[in-house]
């Protein structure tokens, strides 16, 4: 998921910037999508399925957020988080992605 052309976060994700699926589509988040996960992030509904009850969120903190995603893929060279897409393209959905203990960077298997 490299990119390349548009600005980061002014609303244009060309096509190497994203994992085309059937039914939906994984690209990184972006500057654009502070009002949408915005949304999400102050939904109860949303929140008790991450099992969190989190208070609600401002939209300067989810800005900090994706500014943070957006360092963190500068850094790991991947996304730290993707949105969710169908192919309309409509944002239905948030993905970010951790690996807090050095072992779970990777695959492996205990037998």
């Amino acid at each position: 998921m490299k990119r390349r052309g548009a600005e980061r976060g002014q609303g244009k994700t060309d096509e190497q910037a994203m994992i085309r699926g059937e039914l939906v589509d994984l690209r990184a988040v972006e500057r654009a999508d502070a009002a949408v996960v915005h949304g999400w992030l102050n939904d109860p509904a949303v929140m008790r399925g991450w099992g969190a009850s989190a208070p609600a969120t401002s939209l300067t903190e989810v800005q900090r957020l994706i500014e943070g995603w957006i360092e963190e893929e500068a850094t790991l060279g991947r996304p730290a988080a993707l949105i969710i897409a169908t192919p309309e393209p409509e944002a239905v959905g948030l993905v970010v992605l951790r690996a807090e203990r050095l072992e779970a960077r990777g695959p492996s298997c205990r037998c």
